[in-house]
């Protein structure tokens, strides 16, 4: 028989626990713990057990361990009504997960938090399992649903962010998403090397949606099967690359900035630079904190060539920027580009900052770049802002003054209207150099898909490596993101041995051409990409077969 208590008796008596056999509905339980009284993160003296319908998973880890869901009485009911917290499952079925619809048995201690009603440190068995089955849809069906079922999902994979992991990003024609521990069909760890899985590829698999630090995930999904494919090529795609590389000397020997003071130093760095760039695999790379001699870029450019076994692949921006040793250490640094010639090419010079500024025309760069594939172009700027020296901070004036020069010169840039800003601006979001280039009509873009993202370990981790983009190119941006590789501090999962900076690389996917800005070479556009451009009645009309747009992405 269950034991019912009033409020009296159940605040001067002691919890005496139902029989194992004996159990409560929902609405029991919460009748229970009402009565309770329980404080904020309060806890029952004795242990419950409840039977419900899971009616939704709360962080989509559908887990028989740390298993976290809603329970109702009707499997069409609240969502949100009680909480079991981190139960453990007892697998008394042959199914792997728990499933919204299935109905359970689950017993723990009632807990408090937040004034939510929770059942914590307790067991959970399958009583009858659900009878939905998992059914295909498109990415962006399973993100507007956001119903806690598992679904069936089939796209692209369009980059792995970690392979030990099942990290991974996949596409279908509705749009992308991020799949958050990919796992065998058994629930075990996947191994990337036995199934070969690559860019490329099509991928199914089945999961849940779920919604993380302002990003669309699939949580610990199981993989069905994958086709081989070839890498995506979207027409007018293009990979950016960025990263301070912490003090890249050649000439090692003429400064006390970087690590190392041989050549065997040198080897080394350049291999683990090399390897990590290799495998981001970009289209154009953006680098600062490099020594301000020809060579360096042009000796990186040479290695990464050696090392994809292509000659003449990449190439090296020529700046003419060659400091004297004798100089200070502050122009000994600068920034520059390394390009894949069978994807973009350059147009005009790289030019630096404002005159008389000696420091900051070596480490902010701008350079414009055609795409051959659409003959689209783009222009980066490429900087370095005064690093932060002590608690009072005297290069705030300095990072001022960089930000005033940085934003001068791109109201100069007449190559093309689209603009991104990179770099390594020594400022976290909100700080006032930031805010003037924002004010600018700029817009941080690694925040804006990632917002706890970070580059740089010192204080926990924080952004100062940024990414921002005027309005009509961030229309044109698929994702911008941080790989982490070398901030082991803040990252158990990355190996002091393999860092050789002290910030991560960040990338951004473009899809170049993809909002027109403007009246570009309409015979060169028709002799490399299927899109084309051409005015008529005075309007300009992107035309693709038989599509034809506006420029504000109107269909005609």
């Amino acid at each position: 028989m269950k034991k019912i208590f009033t409020v009296a008796m159940l605040s001067l008596i002691a919890f005496v626990a139902p029989k194992a056999e004996d159990f409560y509905t929902v609405a029991q339980i919460m009748d229970i713990y009402n009565n309770l009284n329980l404080e904020n993160a309060g806890t029952s003296e004795g242990q419950y057990t409840v039977r419900g319908y899971v009616t939704k998973w709360k962080n989509g880890y559908p887990s028989y361990q740390n298993a976290d869901f809603f329970i109702d009485d009707s499997a069409s009911g609240s969502t949100s009504l009680f909480e079991c917290f981190r139960l453990t499952g007892q697998q008394s079925t042959d199914q792997h997960e728990l499933n919204v619809g299935d109905y359970i048995e689950a017993t723990g201690y009632l807990k408090k938090y937040n004034d939510q009603a929770e059942l914590v440190n307790g067991t959970f068995r399958v009583i009858s399992e659900s009878s939905w089955t998992p059914v295909p849809v498109s990415i962006s069906q399973i993100i507007s649903d956001n119903d806690g079922k598992r679904y069936i999902l089939t796209g692209v994979l369009t980059s792995i962010d970690d392979a030990a992991y099942g990290n991974l990003y996949i596409k279908d024609n509705t749009g992308s998403i991020y799949i958050y521990n990919l796992k065998n069909g058994d629930g075990s760890a996947i191994n990337f090397a036995s199934l070969n899985l690559e860019e490329g590829d099509t991928l199914t698999l089945s999961g849940m949606y779920k919604r993380y630090n302002n990003m669309d995930e699939i949580v610990n999904p199981l993989y069905i099967s994958h086709k081989k494919g070839t890498k995506v090529s979207v027409p007018g795609s293009l990979r950016v690359c960025a990263q301070n590389l912490e003090n890249y000397y050649y000439n090692y020997t003429q400064s006390s900035r970087p690590k190392y003071n041989d050549e065997a130093g040198f080897r080394a760095k350049t291999v683990k630079i090399v390897n990590a760039m290799l495998n981001i695999d970009a289209d154009i790379y953006a680098f600062c904190e490099v020594e301000a001699k020809p060579i360096v870029l042009q000796q990186l450019a040479d290695s990464m060539n050696a090392h994809a076994n292509a000659a003449g692949k990449y190439a090296a921006v020529n700046d003419n920027i060659d400091y004297n040793f004798g100089e200070g250490n502050d122009n000994h640094i600068k920034s520059g580009f390394i390009y894949r010639t069978d994807k973009v090419e350059t147009v005009g010079s790289s030019t630096g900052g404002t005159p008389g500024n000696g420091y900051y025309s070596h480490t902010m760069r701008i350079q414009a770049f055609r795409l051959l594939a659409n003959s689209e172009k783009l222009v980066l700027s490429m900087n370095h802002f005064k690093a932060k020296d002590s608690s009072s901070d005297q290069g705030e004036a300095q990072r001022q003054t960089n930000a005033n020069n940085l934003v001068n010169a791109l109201g100069n840039i007449t190559a093309d209207p689209d603009i991104l800003v990179l770099g390594d601006l020594n400022c976290e979001y909100g700080e006032v150099p930031i805010t003037t280039i924002i004010n600018a009509g700029y817009e941080e873009q690694i925040l804006r898909f990632d917002s706890s993202a970070y580059s740089h370990c010192y204080d926990g981790g924080e952004l100062i490596d940024h990414v921002l983009a005027n309005a009509s190119m961030k229309a044109q941006i698929d994702r911008a993101y941080v790989k982490h590789v070398c901030a082991y501090k803040c990252n158990s999962s990355i190996s002091s041995s393999n860092s050789y900076s002290d910030h991560d690389p960040y990338v951004i996917e473009i899809v170049l051409g993809r909002t027109t800005t403007g009246i570009e070479n309409t015979e060169s556009k028709k002799a490399n990409s299927e899109w084309q451009k051409v005015i008529r009645n005075g309007q300009l009309i992107i035309i693709r077969g038989a599509e034809a747009y506006t420029i504000t992405g109107q269909r005609l």
